[in-house]
């Protein structure tokens, strides 16, 4: 399963500029609409926690698209900023992919960049990070050296030059992202976390956090949407399955 979300210009949120990014990029998957309802979690005793060892398998991505509302160009009408949430191995806790990626075709993200931050639907911690920071550790008396227990986390990107185990692909820019047109590669930045103490909802999955924002004035973003997945689902066998 896979959410998405996306950003508009005027007054009101299209699910238009979506299908317009999908008919530019043949590889996108088609999107279906969900919505994400709050739950409480049962308060678990203070455990210590570890990343999870199994190979990480693709389930869920959650995408939403934030875009300039105070500055449209007409240059470029579907530009947009898009963050992806690549779920992977759920089972007690989850890891997941997160990738902002500037889909605008001359507008910069300047320092200090983004600060990507949400609301989560039920008691979820953030266990671990690579690739970013949260700004706040919040109250993590009832889970051992979690990196965050914030309500509504902050991350922001790493700077250049941090240690190589705290880096994954794609990040560690300062939260600076360049144009599509200027340079594709520096446009898109990436972080991993792991997360726990999550609800799952009917299916066994995670519940949709809400509310993002990408921390920088004049953008806005839209609730997420479901899509399907971009890859197969695999089994423990190897196999794979829709």
């Amino acid at each position: 399963m896979v959410v998405q979300c996306c950003c508009c210009t005027g007054p009101t949120l299209r699910a238009a500029k979506h299908e317009n990014n999908a008919r530019l990029d043949p590889s996108r998957p088609r999107r279906q609409s969900t919505a994400a309802s709050p739950a409480h979690a049962a308060r678990p005793r203070p455990v210590p926690w570890s990343p999870p060892t199994r190979p990480l398998l693709l389930l869920l991505l959650l995408l939403l698209c934030c875009v300039q509302a105070s500055a449209y160009d007409p240059l470029d009408p579907s530009g947009n900023i898009t963050v992806s949430w690549d779920f992977v191995d759920i089972k007690d806790i989850y890891s997941v992919s997160v990738s902002l990626q500037n889909y605008q075709l001359y507008r910069h993200l300047e320092d200090p960049g983004w600060r990507l931050s949400w609301f989560w639907a039920g008691d979820e911690v953030i266990l671990d990070a690579k690739g970013a920071e949260a700004t706040e550790q919040g109250n993590c008396t009832r889970f051992v050296g979690a990196h965050s227990c914030e309500k509504r986390p902050v991350m922001k990107d790493l700077g250049p030059g941090v240690p190589y185990n705290l880096q994954v692909a794609n990040c560690c820019r300062g939260g600076v992202l360049s144009s599509v047109m200027q340079n594709s590669k520096a446009a898109t930045s990436t972080f991993m976390m792991t997360v726990g103490n999550f609800a799952p909802s009917s299916d066994g999955s995670p519940q949709m956090p809400f509310n993002f924002s990408i921390g920088v004035p004049g953008y806005t973003c839209s609730n997420a949407t479901v899509v399907p997945p971009s890859r197969p689902r695999s089994t423990s066998s190897g196999t794979s399955r829709p």
